[in-house]
């Protein structure tokens, strides 16, 4: 068992090229932040992971309106703030 679990709403990508979204899933993690296993409901061993990670204290449960989306990084750019048009370009992409 890992030392952490958290059960959400999943967006991730389990390999270059793939991309899914597992509704309630079971995600493991250990001490060092690494993912260790990732469990969906139809997996044999989702109901008893969860209730061994509850009696141990060590799960976390997001709100069934939140998502975790593991290893998103902090993608996001800045225009050079000394040209108008690079500006008006960003505003037009960000918000039409």
């Amino acid at each position: 068992m890992s030392n952490r679990a958290i059960v959400a709403n999943l967006y991730h990508a389990p390999q270059r090229g793939s991309f899914e979204y597992i509704e309630q899933a079971c995600i493991e993690i250990d001490a060092n932040g690494t993912i260790t296993q990732v469990l969906s409901k139809s997996d044999h061993k989702y109901d008893e992971e969860i209730a061994n990670h509850e009696q141990n204290n060590s799960l976390t449960r997001l709100a069934k309106n939140q998502y975790l989306l593991p290893g998103l990084v902090d993608l996001h750019t800045h225009a050079h703030s000394g040209l108008k048009q690079e500006k008006d370009w960003i505003f037009r992409l960000m918000i039409g």
